[in-house]
């Protein structure tokens, strides 16, 4: 590939502005975080078809799709962990939608998951001990989704960036 050109050094550099992007994201949930990744892999084999192969796209996308379960799914697990019945864990889910509408989105994206948590098994008729137990857990979930995903996407530009001056 010819760095040097106009119209690839373009698309590269804005791939790398939407990879900063991607893993701002991970931490302010406003901005796509792994998803944008698996956008800005798509979208450069596309525009530039020499950069990497296909399997390299799909291998991406897999792991987009799991760490997007997985950020959802880590909450409710989290909660579980922590002695909470179904109703903690779908608190902590909702907790978690619900913190991203919050402001300022940092602090709220991590205690509304502890909060729903809480107030579910609470309402469900669990001792405060123990809902406070499940809001903890939901708490701990949440923040290893969050370190998933900054890992996810921090080792996707580093396989990005190899995939695509490797192939000079």
């Amino acid at each position: 590939m010819n760095f040097e050109d106009p119209y690839t050094f373009s698309i590269l550099a804005l791939s790398y502005l939407l990879l900063l992007t991607a893993l701002a994201g991970c931490i302010v949930p406003v901005l796509p975080g792994a998803f944008l990744v698996g956008f800005v892999v798509v979208g450069v084999k596309l525009l530039l078809p020499a950069a990497f192969g296909w399997p390299f796209v799909v291998v991406v996308c897999i792991f987009l799709g799991l760490v997007q379960m997985l950020d959802l799914l880590l909450s409710w697990a989290g909660a579980k962990k922590f002695g909470a019945t179904w109703r903690g864990g779908l608190g902590a889910i909702i907790g978690s939608v619900l913190g991203i509408f919050m402001q300022p989105f940092f602090v709220w994206i991590f205690i509304m998951p502890l909060i729903m948590a809480f107030v579910f098994e609470w309402l469900g008729g669990s001792e405060i001990r123990n809902s406070m137990k499940a809001g903890f857990g939901a708490f701990m979930g949440t923040f290893l989704s969050m370190v998933l995903k900054v890992v996810f996407v921090s080792a996707s530009i580093a396989a990005f960036t190899v995939a695509v001056f490797m192939k000079t």
